[in-house]
């Protein structure tokens, strides 16, 4: 499946992965999340081999045309950024599979975009 994704959605959902990386969970469940995992990386590590593009391009100017940063000497991104979408290519997970697995709503909340047949209750 491919799904258009806002970054700030794949930035959340590595983090989430990362903390499932650490848990023992089925065999399936977590090859899909492995997999998952290298393709939000793949897209994260291009951001970052481009990162001096990405500023150049998003980054808040003052009025003299210079790179605004913030009190802790950080670049200030323009909203755009976190708007622009990546395109990721996974395999759903579906709800059954995360039966038994003890996962926290917290840690869970960013990956329903990849999560399948989520049930309203």
């Amino acid at each position: 499946m491919k799904k258009e994704l806002p970054l700030s959605r794949i930035i959340s959902a590595e983090n989430s992965l990362k903390s499932l990386m650490e848990e023992s969970l089925p065999i399936k469940l977590s090859v899909k999340i492995m997999r998952l995992y290298k393709e939000i990386n793949t897209k994260l590590f291009y951001l970052e081999e481009n990162k001096e593009q990405i500023i150049e391009k998003y980054a808040e100017r003052d009025e003299n045309g210079e790179i605004k940063q913030n009190d802790e000497g950080s670049v200030v991104i323009s909203n755009e950024l976190n708007n622009m979408t990546m395109e990721v290519n996974f395999a759903p997970i579906k709800e059954e599979e995360l039966e038994g697995a003890n996962i926290s709503p917290f840690t869970l909340l960013p990956l329903d975009p990849f999560i399948e047949n989520i049930k309203e209750e």
